[in-house]
């Protein structure tokens, strides 16, 4: 069963780059970066049948890629603008 959450940023930066991020009133990931991409990263894809390679610099993922160890998720926080924080994906295990 899902639902629709707001995710709000408690805490910018630690001295670490650490981030709080709050889920819900039951839910609050304490963040850490985290590296899992190479940095010559393969996408493979399948077009008109035919498989097609591309690569991508994966330390441009591996830049707003952090986790929560206690709580085993993976977050993608992208906050280029400066203002707003925009969390794109989230992953846990139950």
């Amino acid at each position: 069963e899902g639902a629709l959450v707001y995710p709000r940023l408690l805490e910018s930066r630690g001295l670490n780059g650490e981030r709080i991020l709050k889920i819900n009133d039951d839910i609050t990931l304490n963040l850490e970066r985290t590296s899992v991409f190479p940095d010559k990263l393969l996408i493979r894809t399948h077009e008109e049948g035919s498989l097609v390679n591309n690569y991508v610099n994966g330390s441009d993922h591996n830049e707003h890629l952090y986790h929560d160890t206690e709580k085993m998720a993976a977050v993608i926080l992208n906050d280029d603008d400066g203002v707003s924080v925009v969390c794109e994906s989230i992953t846990a295990a139950k």
